[in-house]
């Protein structure tokens, strides 16, 4: 007795598993880049945005406060996940897409690349 979803020693959902593999892998090694790309400009970003806001600063007005010694680390590691991610979600989308063509209709095709391309 065959099994007809066996082909060549390797199922459909096996296939089907390395690929989501491989997509989540170059997705992680990728994120692990941002981080390291942002790391070095986050500082920068910090300084620019806090100079924005209407804080009044100085002696008598100490409006950003922070007490804990690994605060600012904290802030400053949230930062750079936020502006990773953010950055990481245009590769996402396109993996989205090349992961799922294969088994979707081309209208379901068609209105998966117009939601992944709105967002």
């Amino acid at each position: 007795m065959t099994q007809p979803h066996i082909v060549e020693g390797k199922s459909h959902f096996s296939r089907h598993l390395v690929e989501l593999h491989t997509q989540l892998r170059v997705s992680a090694i990728a994120l692990g880049l941002l981080c390291v790309f942002w790391s070095y400009f986050v500082d920068n970003i910090m300084t620019a945005w806090i100079e924005l806001l209407p804080l009044q600063t100085g002696p008598g007005n100490e409006n950003m406060s922070i007490y804990g010694p690994f605060d600012w680390v904290e802030v400053r590691w949230s930062m750079i996940l936020v502006l990773a991610f953010t950055t990481l979600l245009p590769l996402s989308s396109v993996q989205i897409y090349w992961f799922s063509r294969k088994g979707l209709y081309p209208r379901e095709r068609t209105w998966l690349s117009a939601v992944l391309l709105l967002s």
